[in-house]
Order: structure tokens, then sequence, then C-alpha cells
């Protein structure tokens, strides 16, 4: 379950709550029986689903990069870890490691592209 609480441009707050089917139902309910939820709680459906699928497909798109042997060589995973990761079984660690990775090539990459961006305009750097 994900909350979210940005405050409306009249100051008040609302709750933006991302839950499954059967959680789903419950706040329904609390929300039809507690009048002061009823402009405030914001129930979602199936926003961890879009976002596990969404994290599968980029474990099959990466599947035979070189992507799980570098996290298995890092310590940073073990093997089944790497399972869970790139099947998405384990939600907080496959974002975690991902968002790793993706630090890692940026501290990679972003020398080259200012040497790059150097080379071709010297007002820019």
């Amino acid at each position: 379950m994900h909350a979210n609480i940005p405050p409306t441009e009249s100051g008040t707050y609302s709750n933006n709550v991302t839950v499954d089917q059967a959680l789903y139902c419950k706040l329904i309910e609390l929300k039809w029986l507690i009048p002061e939820y009823q402009c405030k709680l914001i129930p979602r459906l199936g926003g961890l689903h879009i976002a596990t699928n969404f994290q599968k497909c980029i474990g099959q798109y990466m599947d035979g990069s070189g992507l799980s042997e570098i996290w298995l060589e890092s310590g940073n995973l073990g093997p089944d870890p790497v399972e869970l990761v790139l099947s998405v079984k384990a939600y907080n660690k496959a974002m975690h490691t991902h968002k790793l990775a993706l630090q890692v090539l940026w501290r990679l990459l972003m020398p080259s592209l200012l040497a790059f961006v150097s080379e071709v305009d010297s007002e820019v750097h």
C-alpha cells in the first residue's frame, strides 16, 4: 500500500492510496461510512500491478545482457535474489537494485558525456 498526501489549492489534504482488490473494497466501505473521508480518501486500484508488470518487462528485456552477472559479481545480490529481482517476486528489492544499477551506469557515462559536450561546444561546459 502506498499513500501520498498532497495539499490541494484550498490547503486541505487528501490521501491517494494504491491498494490491491481486497483492500480496495474495505477502503470504499470506510469512505462511505465516515463522512470526513468522503473527500479526503482517494483509493486507486491496480497501481502496484502496473509497476510490477513494467519491472517484469525490464527483467525480460535485460535477460541475457549480463546485468544479472554484474549484480552477482559485485556482491550486491546472491543467485536467488537475482532471480527474484528479474521476475519481480520481491518488488522493493527490485526497485532498489534497478535504481542502484541506474546510478552506477550514469556515473560511468557522465564523464564521457561531459567530455563529448566540451569537445563539441566549449561554451556549454
